[in-house]
């Protein structure tokens, strides 16, 4: 394990609401009675079972084994709740615990709108044309992100969802094109030109049939855009804190390096991506046996212990940065640290 601090010991990692306690407190009574029932399963990259553990609660201290691959570096949850048991989490208590409001689905579609103008410019970065295609997002939410393709490039757009109150909300309030669903269960009216995953295939359990599936309808020349949250990118985005990024509704936690060798295996190969992680994948024409699979575990293992013992330093450091310029230069000189500052702030 990491640290002791990611032990199984119900204390959450981030302030928490009245509301996001009640619904935790749901969440806890399901775990209990068994009405949220758990599986193990061996690696979703590579089939294996040879794991380490790193820790034992996400950041609301529901229960959630996490566990790093040997072979090939994927982070995973083991064991982790069945399909059924998600499928009912994610329509009665996910949006309320990760949002911690009662009705957060008008705010989710504004938040996604954004979302949309920056993922129209990651694939404009990657040479995508847009204009007029064809648009399937799967995890859609409401609906903001494809109502950004529709509405600035007039492209023909379709979604699913899990979480029927958003799917609901999309269609009767904007006119868009959703199902409740997977992408195995909706039906598609025509060949997409883009798919887009965003926040996404971390919540997928079954990656392989998933990847097979997006490039059997996939168009030959089209484009699958990926965006997962990052175990790299937990310095900038999550206060240098691993315990913050863990979620019990991930059941994968990525790199890029991870992300590329599952969608390498699956008949896809990079076009452009970083570590946030944002990623543009396209068909290949390799077999799977002829991609080149990274061994992520070493590279990951590293980073994660270097960040986990330089985190109350690096937290503090970042805060400077929302400091007015002359008051965080005072506090740096006062405690004598200018040379370690630079040193660190050049790192991230």
């Amino acid at each position: 394990m990491i640290n002791s601090r990611y032990e199984n010991d119900g204390k959450p990692g981030i302030p928490l609401n009245s509301l996001q306690i009640s619904v935790l407190d749901a969440v806890n009574a399901k775990v209990k009675d068994g009405v949220y029932e758990f599986e193990s399963v061996p690696c979703g990259q590579c089939g294996r079972t040879h794991s380490e553990k790193l820790a034992e609660k996400d950041r609301y201290g529901l229960l959630f084994p996490v566990v790093i691959c040997r072979e090939c570096g994927l982070i995973y949850t083991n064991p982790r709740m069945t399909q059924a048991s998600y499928a009912q989490f994610y329509d009665c208590e996910y949006r309320r615990l990760y949002q911690g409001k009662e009705h957060p689905i008008a705010d989710l579609y504004e938040k996604n709108l954004w979302r949309g103008k920056r993922i129209s410019a990651f694939l404009r970065e990657a040479g995508v044309n847009m204009e007029g295609k064809r648009v399937l997002e799967v995890g859609c939410g409401a609906g903001g992100i494809l109502a950004h393709f529709r509405d600035v490039f007039h492209c023909q757009v379709k979604g699913c969802d899990y979480g029927s109150q958003g799917v609901e909300y999309g269609v009767n309030h904007h006119g868009l094109d959703l199902e409740v669903g997977t992408l195995e269960s909706i039906t598609l009216p025509w060949k997409p030109d883009i798919i887009i995953y965003s926040h996404v295939l971390e919540h997928i359990l079954s990656l392989r049939e998933e990847c097979a599936r997006i490039r059997e309808i996939l168009c030959d020349d089209g484009t699958v855009y990926i965006e997962v949250p990052s175990v790299k990118g937990i310095r900038q985005n999550y206060k240098w804190d691993f315990l913050r990024l863990l979620q019990n509704a991930h059941v994968f936690h990525f790199t890029l390096t991870t992300l590329t060798n599952l969608m390498g295996q699956c008949g896809f190969e990079l076009h452009l991506g970083n570590e946030f992680t944002q990623s543009v994948f396209k068909k290949s024409s390799l077999l799977p046996k002829e991609c080149a699979v990274v061994n992520d575990y070493a590279c990951a293992m590293r980073f994660l212990k270097s960040t986990e013992r330089k985190r109350v330093l690096g937290q503090f450091f970042q805060s400077l940065k929302r400091l007015p310029l002359r008051f965080a230069i005072f506090c740096i000189n006062c405690l004598g640290l200018t040379s370690t500052v630079k040193r660190i702030l050049k790192r991230q």
